[in-house]
């Protein structure tokens, strides 16, 4: 799906995004509302009482799906490439790792031994 997306060049698809911002706008204020809508409550609208709501519903709601759709295809275009920052990281040169266990003291034989500690009253 990704290839199908890429194949369709961004300006048409930003074109297509703003006309249906647009027309989104324009529908939802011009539809008749509970309240008595944007232009007041007349019941003579332009395409008559009884077909008007059905009519900007259905115009409205196929805008909202363009809108969507176009969202989504914009998102995906302008996604980058890589996935996650992990996919192009490249690790350090490896260094010389120290043991972890800490080296033996060395014992010599000119070394005396410490004394015991002393035992108090």
């Amino acid at each position: 799906m990704h290839s199908i997306v890429d194949a369709i060049p961004m300006s048409v698809v930003t074109t297509f995004h703003i006309i249906a911002c647009l027309m989104l706008i324009f529908f939802v204020l011009i539809q008749d509302s509970k309240g008595g809508g944007v232009f007041g409550s007349s019941s003579q609208s332009i395409l008559g009482p009884t077909g008007a709501p059905t009519l900007f519903a259905k115009l409205t709601r196929y805008t909202a799906v363009l809108f969507a759709v176009t969202s989504i295809v914009l998102t995906i275009q302008t996604s980058p490439s890589s996935k996650s920052a992990t996919d192009t990281y490249v690790p350090p040169a490896s260094i010389e790792k120290t043991p972890d266990t800490p080296a033996e003291p060395v014992k010599s034989e000119d070394q005396a031994p410490a004394p015991a500690p002393k035992k108090g009253k």
